[in-house]
């Protein structure tokens, strides 16, 4: 949550003292690089100080992992799948600030801007889906049960991100700082908050509710077939202003969340259970 805080005090600060819309982009990506830097840096000192880590644990994983090479290689395809949205999502967002700066450095600072104070908010509301799961999977209750769980977290989240679309909107008539980014942009960006419970919250509840990998044929089509292609085509036709990126990454949510939803809601617990889970389920529709 602080390298969060920084990076959009940064943002805000490189548009309130007027540097060069270049100098904001590169200001915003550098922030961003060292406050994940050191957020690693942080938490392994936090680790370590709790015995959760050290070189003899780190000893004796290396030992069981050379001992156990198959187990390793499945264990690093689950983590890897765990992490192939943040790989996408990064991509898909540098790509939009270079289209963007090659459309116009001032359409680049807007659109760096725009992804730091979504991501700002975002990012931390992925914990509703996630202890959400933690709920379902705790609980083990029947089908209905568990979908109602989900639809309690999404219409709270739902609340909170609404009073946040209203707070972004007041903000874009108060404070300077937004004035760079235009109406149409804070439109999307307010579309794009209410639909995150369908979105980055389903994303995340059917990653500990299922399986690491439950969400991503919607995340690989969403963003393989419509962010990139959009993204390319505003790249080849030099038409992409702030209004363009923001269209074709709402638009890219949207489908997002469209297949997220569009997919049949099994709630089952995660691991070794949920493959038997399946079974049953096989079994019984037979």
């Amino acid at each position: 949550m602080t390298g969060t805080l920084v990076k959009a005090a940064v943002a805000a600060v490189v548009v309130v003292l007027g540097v060069s819309p270049l100098a904001a982009v590169a200001a915003v990506g550098a922030t961003t690089s060292i406050a994940s830097i050191l957020g690693a840096v942080v938490r392994g000192f936090q680790l370590a100080r709790a015995d959760m880590i050290s070189w003899p644990m780190f000893a004796a994983a290396t030992r069981e992992a050379l001992a156990h090479p198959v187990a390793v290689v499945r264990s690093l395809g689950e983590r890897a799948a765990a992490s192939v949205d943040g790989l996408v999502f990064l991509v898909t967002f540098t790509a939009a600030i270079l289209v963007a700066t090659a459309h116009s450095p001032a359409d680049g600072a807007v659109v760096a801007l725009s992804v730091a104070v979504m991501r700002s908010v975002i990012v931390p509301l992925k914990q509703f889906g996630v202890v959400g799961a933690r709920s379902v999977i705790a609980e083990r209750g029947h089908e209905r049960a568990d979908a109602m769980r989900l639809s309690t977290v999404q219409a709270n989240c739902f609340v909170l991100l609404a009073a946040i679309a209203v707070a972004l909107t007041i903000s874009r008539l108060a404070l300077p700082v937004f004035d760079q980014l235009g109406w149409l942009v804070v439109a999307m960006m307010a579309v794009q908050l209410l639909i995150e419970p369908w979105a980055g919250v389903l994303y995340s509840y059917r990653k500990i509710a299922l399986s690491t990998a439950a969400g991503l044929p919607a995340l690989v089509i969403a963003y393989g077939a419509v962010a990139g292609p959009g993204l390319a085509l505003l790249a080849v036709t030099r038409s992409g202003s702030a209004e363009a990126i923001w269209a074709v990454l709402l638009a890219t949510r949207v489908v997002f969340a469209i297949l997220l939803v569009w997919t049949p809601r099994i709630s089952m617990p995660a691991g070794p259970d949920w493959r038997r889970g399946v079974i049953r389920r096989r079994r019984d529709a037979t």
